[in-house]
């Protein structure tokens, strides 16, 4: 199911650029639409779109339920050159989930924080880090609809229309991950292809190894 959204690239760099201007004057007063409305959007051309959306994620999770890539990575560009995270937002998702399973440490000189690198000068991922997708077993989908956020004229600019999938884990099947929930919103890109935007809820679990 496609939406048809056209993207202005003049009103999308005006947008930006608002954002930015109410980022550097501190607005406390948040815009909220005036109008949202949400329709059921079909389960399982959802499930296609969560699988493509994760499947770089589920490539590098063993049957040990551990996410870490099982090949040596030398650096974060390389990492995402092997895995293709191109239907996940590149400036949030996709950073979110490479700082979720590498290990890093504060550099002061820098006043960054930098990768750990092994004394070859490969990236150490950490052990016992789980990242649940809708490819695990027990992983399943809630509910997925579609949710258009309407602003007053003043605003207009802010319209949009999401793809909302919610998920769940039934612990019957697969005690991992007990309690896991996530909110999977997606937005259409200028091609109207679904790219996951964010998420709310749980992005991974850790676990000890014995």
């Amino acid at each position: 199911m496609r939406v048809n959204q056209e993207v202005n690239p003049i009103r999308k760099i005006f947008c930006m650029c608002l954002l930015l201007v109410m980022i550097l004057t501190g607005c406390s007063r948040r815009i909220k639409p005036i109008k949202v409305t949400t329709t059921d959007f079909n389960i399982q051309e959802a499930e296609i779109i969560m699988k493509r959306a994760w499947q770089p994620v589920h490539d590098m999770t063993s049957s040990d339920y551990e996410t870490r890539p099982n090949i040596k990575i030398s650096s974060k560009e390389e990492f995402f050159n092997l895995y293709d995270f191109s239907f996940m937002d590149q400036s949030y998702m996709c950073d979110m989930i490479y700082e979720n399973i590498a290990t890093f440490k504060y550099d002061k000189e820098e006043n960054d924080s930098k990768e750990i690198k092994d004394n070859e000068g490969y990236v150490v991922f950490t052990e016992g880090k789980y990242i649940p997708t809708i490819h695990d077993k027990g992983v399943f989908i809630k509910r997925a609809y579609l949710r258009e956020s309407r602003y007053s004229k003043e605003h207009s600019y802010f319209d949009r229309v999401e793809l909302v999938v919610d998920e769940s884990r039934n612990e019957k099947i697969s005690g991992y991950a007990s309690g896991f929930s996530r909110k999977n919103i997606f937005i259409q890109n200028e091609e109207g292809e679904w790219i996951l935007h964010s998420i709310e809820g749980h992005i991974s679990t850790s676990w000890t190894r014995e």
